[in-house]
């Protein structure tokens, strides 16, 4: 396992959520001022962005997992 490369991706991953976390935030706040058959549009958006972000956690804290065991693993050789 490259500790560094998986790392990496979850320095990437964390990148990609914050991204979705401001798209979300700012739809959000257009959705308080739009008209009522575009927040059924935005509304959706928004649920397809929430559901990219459960699906980036997932592999953040998988990633985060691997991380973990890694360094264990090296631990555990340097016993």
């Amino acid at each position: 396992m490259n500790i560094e490369i998986t790392h990496n991706n979850i320095v990437a991953l964390e990148d990609k959520m914050r991204l979705l976390d401001q798209h979300i935030e700012d739809l959000c706040e257009e959705y308080e001022t739009v008209s009522e058959s575009d927040e059924k549009r935005l509304s959706r958006k928004i649920s397809r962005l929430m559901k990219q972000k459960n699906n980036l956690y997932w592999e953040w804290s998988s990633a985060q997992k691997q991380l973990s065991l890694g360094i264990s693993e090296i631990i555990g050789a340097m016993n």
